[in-house]
């Protein structure tokens, strides 16, 4: 059976890249800057300061904000190259292309790092320029090494129309972003001191459910969390093998899954932020059992049902009832313990985060902090995106419900926000309801993507998973303890 095509225009182009890079730009901008607490200087003298800026004796500790800063870079340089290069294959196109971002990128850096002297707030030193150059040119490197081939997968993947076959694609990123995640944010150490100042802190645990969780709610959060992270490399580990040989195929994919957390766990003892916990392999092997269990049920041709589409614009009774045991889950997560203390002196101080420039409160963490928050924040709000939209399907007006659904779930999101400005133990921001509403968002187009992939008829055999193989073009804890 031959491999179906991409047609032409399927994303990522040119202008897809361009304007990512863009919109990547931006945000570095913004991030470099925040919380924009602006001094005005002399030009003079600003200058006179930043030719004088320091390169600093970093410590362990300092390690995260140097890898986070080259980080940031990374998708610049990888973003900007694709932009000028894709679907170019002249070898001197691509070095022209390389030198002239890499200058761009490294302009951008000490433009940014200048600006950062009328924002005292933040530190300019000699080594956020080197890191985020160095991340410019990782990034450029990697458009150069595998930028062309993710590039004719991804399009693979949004011209792919057999439901099995965008499953797998999508366990397959899952899979990859899980394990990244992690790993960061990378401040790794081999130093022996430093890995027994880790142990000693309590941050490797070799005890199975050794650590004291403030409380059994949380407890139950982190472990239930854990599950749920670990399913999908259960449920892609038996899938794959399942094609290959079905006779032994849950043992060898849960020995596989296995492997893959005690991998992780094994890392995270050399990521010195990070918690290598003996607990998390035993969750994260749970998990690893009902992702073979879900891939078991829904990816045999034996016992996956056949796809249909629900009646278009009708809204859907157990869904719906999902919509409204999820969004309780979401209050009694972001609420607990629940002990509002309604005082002015409460709202006051509520309201001034509440309101205050977008991913202040993020800066005012570490930089590992930020990462975690912003994913949990991410990842709960996702399932309420994939309930909404299957408690009303896309009917005539499907950009409509779309704004509806969306209007609806930021309002959610912000009144949870809003609830714990009278909450001494939470700190209120709108900026994680605008992260939460980017999650709601994927899960409305996964709801689509799937939805929509592989439903030719009831008795078409691309609607059994396994049947048809992919188009190719070719933590841990769930939650860090802080």
């Amino acid at each position: 059976m031959e491999k179906p095509v991409p047609p032409v225009g399927t994303p990522p182009t040119h202008g897809t890249y361009a304007g990512l890079a863009a919109c990547f730009t931006a945000f570095a901008i913004y991030g470099s800057l925040v919380p924009l607490k602006f001094v005005s200087m002399p030009l003079q003298d600003a200058l006179a300061r930043f030719s004088q800026i320091p390169y600093l004796q970093l410590g362990i500790g300092s390690r995260a904000d140097l890898v986070s800063n080259l980080l940031l870079f990374v998708p610049l340089g990888f973003l900007w190259t694709a932009a000028c290069r894709v679907d170019r294959r002249s070898r001197f196109g691509a070095i022209a292309a390389g030198i002239g971002v890499f200058a761009v990128v490294s302009l951008l850096s000490l433009a940014v790092e200048f600006t950062q002297i009328f924002f005292p707030a933040r530190t300019v030193s000699l080594n956020d320029i080197f890191a985020e150059t160095a991340g410019g040119a990782i990034g450029i490197a990697a458009w150069q090494l595998v930028g062309q081939e993710v590039t004719e997968w991804l399009r693979a993947f949004f011209a792919e129309r057999a439901r099995p076959s965008v499953v797998l694609r999508l366990l397959t990123a899952y899979v990859v972003g899980f394990f990244i995640s992690q790993l960061m944010p990378f401040d790794i150490t081999l130093d022996l001191g430093e890995l027994a100042q880790k142990y000693r802190e309590g941050r490797v645990i070799l005890l199975p459910f050794g650590y004291l969780h403030p409380s059994k709610f949380l407890m139950l959060w982190d472990f239930g969390g854990d599950i749920v992270l670990n399913a999908p490399a259960g449920a892609l580990a038996y899938v794959v093998l399942m094609k290959r040989d079905r006779h032994g195929a849950r043992l060898r994919a849960f020995a596989a899954g296995f492997a893959f957390a005690a991998l992780i766990e094994l890392l995270q003892v050399f990521i010195f932020s990070r918690y290598a916990d003996v607990t998390d392999l035993v969750t994260g092997s749970l998990g690893i059992v009902l992702g073979i269990a879900l891939g078991h049920r829904f990816g045999s041709p034996a016992t996956v049902p056949y796809a249909h589409e629900p009646t278009p614009g009708k809204i859907r009774l157990w869904p719906a009832i999902g919509v409204v045991a999820w969004t309780a889950a979401l209050l009694s997560y972001h609420w607990f313990p629940f002990n509002f203390t309604l005082t002015r002196e409460m709202f006051e101080h509520g309201r001034a985060t509440l309101l205050a420039v977008p991913f202040r409160s993020y800066y005012l963490g570490s930089e590992f902090h930020a990462f975690t928050e912003a994913a949990r924040k991410f990842l709960l709000a996702l399932p309420l995106g994939v309930l909404m939209r299957l408690a009303w399907p896309s009917g005539q007006f499907a950009r409509l419900q779309t704004a509806v659904l969306s209007t609806m779930s930021f309002g959610l999101l912000t009144s949870i926000e809003v609830g714990q400005v009278f909450l001494p133990e939470r700190v209120a921001d709108l900026t994680d309801a605008m992260i939460g509403e980017a999650g709601v968002l994927v899960g409305l187009w996964l709801v689509r993507l799937l939805g929509g992939s592989g439903v030719v008829s009831r008795r078409d055999p691309r609607n059994l998973v396994g049947t048809q193989p992919p188009y190719d073009g070719a933590k841990g804890s769930a939650e860090p303890r802080e």
